[in-house]
């Protein structure tokens, strides 16, 4: 293993440590640093500041080990992706609690932003509305797992990932519906009060 590798782990596990006994927001470089038993400026070689360090554990964690195969399969890439959130939830509900959470939610839909295209691409013929759904996607699954994590009472990731499916597969005949193009889902769709 690289070196570099190496000292970036030894960040990533002082981070994580840290981030069991405190509100992420309440972790510093310098905290990191003195955890880690390495330096500040080693730090700032590798990463910007500690969401850096966040976005570079995501990557190496998760989306590093996304196996080619299953790249363009929307929902298992979604059904991976809840459950890496599920196993490291500790860690990333603190991260999500931090009001200064959006540089992370920024580089999350770059890092993430590759495997989601290659999911839209297969379904849109018309580039740009691909474009388009590719951060859609980004945006609204970040949302969605953030606002899952930080909840009280999380459920386990396949709940959640079958509820989500049930919502997507609601609203599109639901979309269906009002363009006039599934009058034969009328029947299959359940009134709502809403």
């Amino acid at each position: 293993m690289k070196k570099s590798i190496k000292t970036k782990k030894k960040y990533a596990s002082a981070l994580k440590a840290l981030a069991k006994e405190r509100e992420f927001a309440k972790i510093s470089v310098t905290d990191i640093c003195i955890e880690s038993e390495l330096s500040r400026k080693g730090f700032y070689y590798h990463f910007t500041d500690k969401f850096g360090l966040v976005c570079w554990i995501f990557q190496h964690e998760f989306i590093d080990q996304v196996a080619p195969e299953i790249e363009a399969e929307g929902w298992k890439v979604f059904e991976a992706l809840c459950n890496y959130f599920y196993r490291e939830s500790e860690f990333y509900k603190k991260v999500f609690e931090d009001p200064n959470r959006s540089e992370f939610f920024g580089n999350f839909c770059k890092l993430f932003e590759p495997i989601a295209r290659k999911f839209t691409q297969k379904y849109f013929e018309n580039r740009e509305s691909s474009e388009i759904f590719t951060n859609f996607c980004c945006d609204a699954i970040l949302a969605t797992i953030s606002r899952w994590i930080t909840d009280l009472k999380i459920v386990r990731p396949e709940t959640f990932t079958q509820d989500v499916k049930n919502a997507l597969i609601d609203f599109s005949r639901y979309i269906l519906l009002i363009h006039g193009e599934g009058d034969d889902l009328k029947d299959d769709l359940a009134v709502r009060p809403y």
